[in-house]
């Protein structure tokens, strides 16, 4: 007679055995029928750079944040993913397991929550916005935000598991400015010295809502950037200032893209000037994505306005010369 321990334990092997034959007999996805594997298809974030669309995600430099919503084709929201700043470098996966066939659309916001706008979510791609923030008229400059859009359509037979990418692009402008020869207007007007008076220039007008493909949409918004006073780099004095007038042109204020704007500087709350386009070229001023202007409030050497000119420089602009 065989001891009861041996008969116990081939017994549990038995069952073992059994178990993994019958979930592999009950499981219909197997090699010999790939038709009915689920597909595993994964999403990551790609950050291309302003300056020749190269592959920025890994610095991490560009973009802190990314909201990503994945839709179906009736733009019925299925799924969202917050990812910060380690997950886009990382370049976290998101995995969509969704049937072969189904049809999905993707779309991502970078920089959406350093809180310089508002983001409205809902069930359907309509609802998604960013939105700028803004006083009456008067906007606040949004962060540099990044946009991307995609379809994808999820493939049969797939025996790999398939990744890909959602693509984000900046979506937004910068702005910059400064006076030329301002000691020489407040001399020749008899105002204080050039620190105890108030400036403004004020940019008129974008529209203020970013609709799910980055389309612009809402009211229209003027921006009446915070300035400061420095060494102009040419005068070598005292001008007024805001963003930077040569170097960092990425930490400037961004703007939302648009083919006309007005521009105007105020002293004191008093307007001195309101321009449509360029004196020197007659070029319109405009906003647009990727691209940095900075405006010059000029006055001659006895202190007459003579205009309020443009400089249109790529993103990442440094000193003359386009950097990463």
């Amino acid at each position: 007679m065989k001891p009861m321990k041996y008969i116990f334990v081939n017994k549990a092997r038995l069952l073992f055995a059994l178990c993994c034959a019958f979930a592999v007999l009950t499981s219909s996805c197997i090699r010999e029928d790939l038709d009915a594997c689920p597909p595993r298809f994964q999403l990551t974030v790609k950050v291309l750079a302003p300056i020749g669309g190269g592959d920025a995600t890994g610095s991490g430099e560009l973009v802190t944040d990314a909201s990503v919503y994945i839709f179906d084709e009736n733009d019925n929201l299925l799924k969202s993913v917050k990812m910060s700043r380690e997950d886009i470098m990382s370049r976290r996966l998101i995995e969509l397991d969704y049937p072969a066939g189904k049809k999905i659309k993707a779309i991502a916001w970078g920089n959406v929550g350093g809180g310089s706008q508002a983001l409205t979510e809902g069930p359907s791609a309509q609802e998604l916005k960013v939105s700028l923030l803004k006083s009456d008229t008067i906007a606040t400059s949004p962060d540099k935000l990044f946009h991307g859009l995609d379809n994808y359509t999820i493939k049969l037979n797939e025996a790999e598991v398939r990744v890909d990418t959602i693509e984000i692009d900046l979506a937004v402008g910068a702005m910059s400015g400064s006076t030329m020869n301002l000691p020489q207007y407040i001399a020749a007007n008899g105002l204080r010295s050039v620190e105890d008076n108030e400036y403004g220039l004020i940019l008129n007008k974008t529209l203020s809502v970013f609709n799910y493909d980055g389309t612009l949409a809402g009211d229209s918004v003027a921006y009446f950037p915070e300035g400061d006073f420095g060494i102009g780099t040419e005068t070598n004095q005292t001008e007024w200032m805001f963003g930077e007038e040569y170097d960092a042109l990425l930490d400037n204020d961004a703007i939302v893209a648009q083919q006309k704007l007005s521009v105007g500087f105020s002293v004191n709350g008093e307007t001195i000037a309101v321009e449509f386009q360029d004196p020197r070229n007659g070029r319109t001023y405009y906003s647009a994505a990727k691209e940095s202007v900075h405006y010059i409030v000029n006055f001659d050497g006895n202190g007459n306005y003579v205009g309020i000119t443009a400089e249109v420089r790529p993103w990442g602009y440094v000193d003359g010369d386009i950097e990463w």
